[in-house]
Parts: C-alpha cells; sequence; structure tokens
C-alpha cells in the first residue's frame, strides 16, 4: 500500500461483518502514513473528514487500485 492507492475499509478482520463495505464508505484514497506505519485515509462517504485523512489500521484496508 502507498500514497494515491485507491482503499475499501474491509472491517474487523475474522469478524461477523461482510468484508467489503460494512459502513458504506465508498472508495479512499491513501495521503499518507502515521508514525506506526498505518495509512491515512479520506474516504468518500467519510462522515467527519479530516484534512490529513484519519488513520486506519492496515490490517482492515484493501488495496482495490494501485497508483501508477
Amino acid at each position: 500500500m502507498k500514497v494515491g492507492d485507491l482503499v475499501l475499509y474491509t472491517g474487523f478482520p475474522h469478524s461477523v461483518t461482510i468484508k467489503g463495505d460494512p459502513f458504506n464508505m465508498g472508495l479512499g484514497v491513501v495521503l499518507g502514513f502515521d508514525e506506526d506505519g498505518d495509512p491515512l485515509i479520506h474516504f468518500q462517504g467519510e462522515k467527519r473528514p479530516a484534512s490529513g485523512g484519519v488513520v486506519y489500521y492496515s490490517d482492515r484496508i484493501e488495496v482495490v487500485n494501485e497508483s501508477g
């Protein structure tokens, strides 16, 4: 995963939620990474967007289209 990749939020690993987009956030774009290496992402359906993106655990993110 790198800056510019398009991603989906897949939820918690091994949970009962359906993998895909359990919170209807839509596609997101990776804007950077925090000090722990977790991605800062802006999702199109984000209820409270942050200018630099919101940090998510990388094991809950699926890359759907890698940036060139």
